[in-house]
């Protein structure tokens, strides 16, 4: 199994966009990408812009070649509904539009999905388990986006090949709450693509519960790759945030890491590194 990283927080736009390639299968999960519209009362710097769309493009490229796409659930940074021809021919699962999902999402959802029924075959994947030769996708059950059900639901999807287990974790905060964490103790991934705690808005009280669900996840003793991004790399002191769990993956003989140093390029966090980009 090859998993590649489009788009992501430390790839310098929002996004938690990833193609896993399992045998013949080509898997996009969550194409989408988007910038923070206000951070420190600025708008997007023009470097992040420049970034932004060059992370569409190379997920646009990969939409192309993907057989099977993956939406977690509907914030803009998740998937793009702009483009809906890119998705013809594929075969689509997404968060149920209808159940467990809060008013806004609803709303894009029917907005978005309707338009592609004559183009693609779209599949309600929340809890389900879909095979494709010897791939196997499992989705969790709907849980919280976060520490609260205030902004939706969201999906999970663990993909498993030739005895590899990848985990997607979409929008949960880093697992603050056990409902979270359940799915990714039951099945044992051996790697994870986890969106980190938004310590940038709610502080060190969402530490808490994630730290204690990610060092338990280490503790399994499977895991050997946590890559944690998103939310937590929009805070300018992400590092110091998690650097008692790097400590301890390192113990465990695992590695804690952002999908940048994931595929070996520069970690550049641009909005959290807004106020630079426009005063130096």
């Amino acid at each position: 199994m090859k998993v590649e990283i489009l788009a992501t927080e430390s790839l310098g736009v929002r996004s938690m966009a990833c193609m896993v390639t399992a045998g013949r299968w080509r898997i996009l999960i969550d194409p989408g990408a988007a910038l923070g519209p206000r951070r420190y009362g600025l708008p997007p710097h023009r470097e992040e812009i420049h970034v932004l769309w060059k992370r569409w493009f190379e997920i646009k490229r990969a939409l192309k070649s993907a057989d099977l796409v993956v939406i977690t659930h509907y914030h803009y940074d998740h998937f793009n509904p702009q483009e809906p021809e890119l998705f013809r021919d594929k075969v689509l699962f997404v968060k149920d539009p209808e159940r467990r999902i809060n008013i806004s999402q609803r709303r894009r959802a029917s907005a978005f999905l309707p338009g592609l029924r004559d183009i693609a075959k779209v599949e309600i994947a929340d809890g389900r388990v879909f095979q494709f030769g010897e791939t196997l996708l499992r989705f969790s059950k709907p849980v919280p986006h976060g520490e609260t059900v205030k902004r939706g639901y969201v999906i999970q999807v663990l993909i498993e090949h030739g005895g590899f287990r990848f985990l997607h974790t979409s929008d949960v905060g880093g697992y603050p709450l056990e409902e979270q964490n359940e799915f990714a103790l039951f099945w044992a991934p051996d790697l994870i693509f986890m969106d980190g705690p938004s310590t940038y808005m709610a502080g060190d009280r969402v530490l808490v519960g994630a730290k204690k669900h990610m060092a338990e996840l280490l503790r399994s003793g499977r895991l050997k790759k946590l890559v944690v991004d998103h939310h937590l790399l929009r805070d300018r002191n992400w590092r110091s945030r998690v650097r008692d769990i790097v400590e301890e993956a390192k113990r465990m003989g695992a590695d804690v890491l952002t999908a940048a140093e994931f595929m070996g390029v520069k970690v550049m966090p641009l909005e959290a590194k807004r106020r630079e980009l426009y005063f130096g």
